[in-house]
């Protein structure tokens, strides 16, 4: 009777927790904790965290609410980072319980918010590029299972990302309930130092709400439970070509990687060896003509002079014999033979 309860009230404190959903409990850069606030809690401190209204699911792509989630207002901090900072996100649900969903996409993106510190900018103008996204693991299994496990998400900035002011924008689509989506997106001001100048394409910048469709089928949750990871598409663009160091960047080529770096050693190893053999090797010696006939030789030597080119009355003659045995042969009669010797003796006359 004791294990019957204990299990009916284990079972509807998930179901609670379900009902209530999440939000981002706290961000994390280089080591630096931020903070997010509670939205079950009422209460209100200083974050770099927007903070949301309700913890509820978002329901819609083409929502307002899907930029940084709903009601969500500026924040009074803005965190430091830099190109290459780790970044770690925990989610959790209201009043500090384990993040309850299991299926689904995380994605993150940055928006640029100019000239203008991001706690006073308005993501409604953000155009965002996609810096992060973790699906499905070869194994079939998400990696928000990981994340109802109590990690955190966890990615790092582009390692080339120019300096300024960015809105960090990370989102779980939850997918248990497909095909409807349930949507949970959190926005975190920061501003990254540094020297670099890696930007996005034009192309890769998509706004919210626009970047997603109800009826994408990383939205409708195509795939979610086939035992590939393949067999699911993410919504959204790909990932920004910069994260990956080949996009708008206008800076010194990369290192030569390791194999190619080998491949060159060895081509002026080679090289070297071979200007060193060209250098050291010793110069040819004349070797003395030998004395001795080579049996080529004696055989040439032997051998009768070739005999005179035949005059063109051998020829003719030679063809007129042959004529006259072939026509012989054949029974074909004189006047073959006829032609042909008043042919010959017109030749010899002309000769």
């Amino acid at each position: 009777m004791k294990f019957f309860v204990a299990a009916i009230a284990a079972s509807s404190l998930f179901v609670l927790q379900a009902a209530a959903h999440g939000y981002v409990d706290s961000v994390k850069i280089d080591g630096t904790t931020y903070k997010g606030m509670d939205p079950t809690s009422g209460k209100k401190f200083q974050s770099a965290i927007r903070r949301i209204s309700t913890q509820d699911p978002n329901y819609g792509a083409t929502k307002s609410h899907i930029t940084c989630g709903p009601g969500a207002e500026k924040a009074a901090l803005v965190a430091t980072a830099n190109p290459g900072s780790s970044v770690d996100i925990v989610w959790k649900t209201g009043q500090g319980g384990r993040w309850p969903h299991n299926t689904g996409p995380s994605l993150t993106y940055l928006a640029s918010c100019g000239s203008v510190s991001c706690d006073k900018f308005n993501a409604a103008d953000a155009k965002w590029f996609k810096i992060h996204e973790a699906g499905k693991k070869s194994n079939g299994q998400w990696f928000q299972q990981d994340v109802m496990n109590g990690a955190p998400v966890s990615f790092t900035l582009p390692e080339n990302l120019a300096p300024g002011n960015y809105l960090l924008r990370h989102e779980i689509i939850a997918l248990h309930l497909a095909p409807k989506a349930e949507f949970y997106p959190s926005c975190t001001q920061i501003k990254v130092g540094g020297n670099k100048n890696g930007v996005p394409k034009a192309s890769e910048l998509v706004s919210f709400p626009g970047a997603y469709k109800d009826s994408d089928s990383g939205i409708t949750g195509k795939g979610i439970y086939s035992g590939r990871a393949s067999d699911y598409q993410m919504p959204g663009p790909k990932i920004a070509s910069l994260v990956a160091g080949s996009g708008n960047v206008e800076e010194p080529a990369p290192a030569t990687t390791k194999a190619a770096a080998t491949t060159k050693a060895a081509t002026a190893s080679t090289k070297a060896a071979q200007a060193t053999t060209t250098q050291k090797a010793p110069a040819a010696t004349t070797t003395p003509k030998s004395t001795t006939k080579t049996c080529r030789q004696r055989k040439r030597e032997a051998a009768p002079e070739p005999e005179a080119a035949p005059s063109p009355e051998q020829l003719y003659s030679e063809a007129y014999a042959r004529a006259e045995s072939e026509a012989a042969r054949r029974d074909v009669g004189t006047s073959f033979v006829r032609r042909h010797s008043k042919f010959v003796r017109m030749a010899k006359r002309s000769h």
